[in-house]
């Protein structure tokens, strides 16, 4: 006996031109070759971290905070694009999350807006065991009202080996964002535009004027 979904099932349609030469376009040029989403020493704190967590909890690795923060502003989600979260522990019922690992030193407007909607951020600064990461885990808190970070400079990430394994400090440049939605980005470069016709327009007949009147007065 089949059962009926109650939602039907939709396929995700890609829509092409039906242009021979423009379907090529859009086609990859070349192939693509997997890779693996975390690094050795990443592997290491990820196994690490999974023996740290409880059964009713799962990891997820590079989430981007579009994910997992929904601004009350919608031009506030500026604020969101292009940070991320290397490791983010979650309830597995809901996926909610319940804390974020730093395992360097985190982006300081990234720990803000964490603490902000309730996520805690456990900071390590060194090698730690499986046990201590669950109590620092089970233990960890917001901050509330903390204050907003005024200056960022660029900050240097050390990734915390397991064992005797040290890895290379990189340095991660501040993204300036713009804080303007995209549709309002658009009307102020429309507004811009005919802006300058407008005035381009102005000064070719005021030209034209010029000339028309020297001409009939020499």
């Amino acid at each position: 006996m089949k059962l009926k979904s109650s939602h039907p099932i939709r396929k995700n349609e890609r829509k092409v031109s039906p242009s021979a030469d423009n379907q090529s376009d859009e086609r990859p040029k070349g192939a693509f070759e997997k890779m693996p989403l975390l690094d050795a020493d990443e592997r290491r704190f990820f196994l690490l971290l999974s023996q740290a967590i409880e059964p009713s909890q799962a990891i997820f690795t590079k989430v981007p905070l579009e994910t997992i923060l929904h601004p009350q502003a919608p031009r506030e989600k500026a604020f969101l694009v292009f940070k991320e979260v290397d490791y983010l522990v979650c309830d597995t019922k809901t996926t909610l999350p319940i804390c974020a690992i730093d395992i360097g030193q985190l982006d300081p407007e990234v720990s803000y807006l964490l603490n902000s909607a309730g996520i805690p951020v456990v900071k390590l600064e060194g090698v730690v065991s499986s046990n201590d990461l669950r109590r620092m885990i089970a233990a960890a808190k917001p901050i509330e009202n903390a204050p907003f970070p005024q200056q960022i400079h660029d900050v240097e990430v050390t990734v915390v080996g397991v064992g005797q394994h040290p890895v290379p400090k990189k340095t991660y440049p501040k993204i300036i964002l713009s804080v303007l939605e995209k549709p309002l980005r658009k009307k102020i470069i429309e507004y811009a535009l005919w802006s300058m016709m407008i005035a381009f327009m102005i000064s070719a007949m005021y030209v034209v004027a010029r000339v028309v009147w020297i001409y009939y007065t020499a």
